[in-house]
């Protein structure tokens, strides 16, 4: 979710429809009305809008293989406007590993601004996600610096993290939890 002139957006998953849809809330929560297709004719998945020192990004981790399975590169767009046309990093792909690449959310503490990452393991989906304080954005790239790492150890039925998001009220975050069948 991203509010931008005083009305809500959201860029929900749409890996399934080849593109980067943004909707405009229409009425909260239930009515979402189509804004714009941002980015056509591409498999990504945990899409980041957000603006940054007067510009709009877009950080997006994309399959370029077509495997089925976005995990390795990370991807920016930038626009001026979040409505407006986006264009593609010069350098994508930003990251291409498996430790950095998947967005697993975006934090704000004052002007600072951190983008969570998914690591993944072995056969495990979410093995861990690493905060990092994002230091620059811009024609170079992306620098980060990390900052935490949050690990499925806080209780013995967990065994993934995959997103962690907050606003000044709440934080969130979901797991990964194996249970037998009963």
């Amino acid at each position: 979710l991203f509010e931008h002139n005083g009305e809500l957006f959201m860029c929900p998953e749409t890996l399934g429809a080849n593109d980067i849809r943004i909707y405009r809330c229409a009425d909260f929560p239930l009515r979402w009305e189509l804004a714009q297709v941002a980015v056509a004719d591409v498999q990504a998945c945990d899409t980041l809008i957000f603006p940054f020192e007067g510009r709009w990004w877009l950080l997006t981790t994309v399959d370029s293989a077509h495997t089925g399975q976005p995990a390795a590169e990370l991807w920016a767009f930038s626009a001026d406007d979040p409505l407006g046309e986006w264009e593609p990093h010069p350098k994508n792909p930003l990251r291409n590993d498996t430790d950095s690449a998947r967005n697993a959310g975006l934090l704000h503490d004052g002007t600072d601004l951190f983008r969570v990452s998914q690591r993944h393991g072995f056969a495990v989906y979410g093995a861990a996600a690493t905060i990092r304080r994002i230091t620059h954005l811009g024609a170079e790239g992306l620098i980060e610096e990390d900052v935490a790492e949050v690990t499925p150890d806080f209780r013995p039925d967990i065994h993934g993290v995959h997103h962690v998001h907050a606003n000044s009220e709440v934080t969130v975050f979901d797991f990964v939890r194996h249970r037998r069948p009963r």
